[in-house]
């Protein structure tokens, strides 16, 4: 039971008071964006995987235990009495409102959850074949063009993936400032980057509105940004990839669920790119990630070990005594 509990508190404390460690951390990690990206998720997984295995615990210590089985069976018997209206029918209405909604609140935040995913899901595959239907394929350059007055360049996931361009946008870039966006909109899909904030978006919606999952979404789209920004300027020239996004920056935004080179944080992420860290600050925001992640990986069993722990030395303290 304590080591239940201890888990439960422990998911609790991360969700209100681990973001703004993180924010301090990722701040910082403009150096590293991918270390701040592994440092959300684990914490994301953290609170998550506490809040599950106190579940799991509390529940195998009540079917576990001869006395807690004992006094469940007579509060289920006299539950479902109850519900049979044993006890008169005001009993029998406030048993079955109760039951009723502890099963929806349960039912609500897994089908929430999924239903995010889904319809993300769904929304990526329907809007890259969309693309590729209204769009013209540039098979040169692997990219769909579509006529809209706006500049804008995005990538959506699919079966396959597409990377769109607009008219205007060709327009507006060199040869090299395109590829360099290309390159930026490669680094999405191949690094999953709509996974992750698919990921992160289900999490918002389906648990309780607390500071880790309200924040995580736009913090790790901050982020992940970022990571394609390095890995377009690791392949072509840094100024040249800065050109490309202030060119396309401007109020247009992609679609939902589409992730664009030039969507959000165009200035910041300009200056970062041209005023590289040294390697100095590179190394120091991976251990300070690393740190924090051993820290949020680990606490959870340290946690559940010191509770049983705890309880065998205050039995053997009584038992002694």
């Amino acid at each position: 039971m304590s080591e239940a509990l201890c888990l439960a508190i422990y998911g609790l404390v991360v969700a209100v008071l681990a973001p703004r460690v993180i924010f301090r951390v990722t701040r910082g990690a403009n150096a590293a964006p991918r270390s701040g990206v592994v440092l959300w998720l684990c914490a994301l997984a953290s609170a998550t995987g506490s809040w599950v295995g106190a579940v799991v615990l509390f529940s195998r210590a009540v079917i576990g235990s001869d006395v807690v089985r004992h006094v469940a069976q007579r509060c289920i018997s006299a539950v479902c009495a109850a519900a049979l209206g044993a006890h008169g029918t005001p009993a029998r209405w406030g048993v079955l409102v109760v039951f009723a909604s502890a099963s929806a609140g349960v039912a609500v935040i897994g089908v929430r959850g999924g239903a995010a995913l889904w319809r993300s899901r769904r929304r990526t595959l329907a809007h890259a074949c969309a693309a590729r239907l209204v769009g013209r394929l540039d098979r040169r350059l692997g990219i769909v063009v579509v006529d809209v007055p706006d500049k804008i360049v995005y990538s959506v996931a699919g079966r396959p993936s597409a990377i769109v361009v607009s008219e205007p946008a060709l327009a507006a870039l060199t040869d090299l400032e395109l590829r360099a966006v290309l390159a930026h909109e490669h680094a999405h899909l191949s690094g999953r980057h709509h996974l992750i904030l698919g990921f992160a978006q289900a999490l918002a919606k389906a648990m309780p509105p607390l500071p880790l999952f309200t924040a995580g979404p736009t913090a790790l789209g901050r982020l992940v940004e970022m990571w394609a920004d390095d890995n377009a300027a690791r392949r072509h020239d840094a100024r040249t990839l800065v050109t490309a996004l202030l060119a396309l920056a401007g109020p247009p935004t992609p679609p939902q669920r589409a992730l664009a080179a030039a969507a959000s944080g165009v200035t910041e992420r300009a200056g970062r790119l041209l005023g590289r860290a040294s390697v100095i600050q590179v190394r120091s925001a991976w251990a300070a990630s690393a740190l924090l992640i051993s820290v949020l990986l680990a606490t959870p069993v340290l946690a559940a070990t010191s509770a049983t722990s705890g309880i065998a030395w205050c039995a053997g303290l009584l038992l002694s005594v």
